[in-house]
């Protein structure tokens, strides 16, 4: 396994994002010294909940910028470790190639019926060319 460099994320939205939803990725934060606002105070108290380490620069201008860890790259040697392992009984592995078929729309997860399509659908679709 190779591990990437580590990668900054710069902005508030994209901050609060990754804290919402994977806080375990955040190495630190650098706050910018001139702003002292409600934003900054909600994104503080939101690092002190989950433990997260940051620190006020005079580097950084108005945005907060957070590092990031990126997760290890994978290779197939790693698929082949994984499935020889005791984690795995009954493997299901689900290999897509060129799903699509050419001149059909994906498939949606639910489609209400449209009467006014009178149009046959496209070979091997489930519905109506556009």
């Amino acid at each position: 396994m190779t591990r990437k460099e580590n990668d900054l994320r710069i902005g508030f939205h994209s901050i609060e994002s990754i804290i919402n939803h994977n806080p375990h990725k955040i190495k630190k934060v650098l706050l910018p010294a001139n702003r002292d606002d409600l934003r900054i105070n909600e994104l503080i108290t939101s690092m002190d909940k989950n433990d997260i380490k940051y620190e006020v620069s005079n580097k950084v201008k108005q945005e907060p910028e957070a590092m990031i860890a990126n997760d290890p790259e994978l290779n197939f040697k790693d698929l082949k470790n994984y499935l020889n392992s005791n984690f795995v009984n009954r493997p299901l592995i689900l290999i897509l190639d060129d799903w699509a078929t050419p001149g059909c729309r994906p498939l949606p997860l639910w489609c209400p019926p449209s009467p006014s399509s009178r149009q046959p659908p496209a070979r091997g679709c489930a519905h109506p060319r556009p």
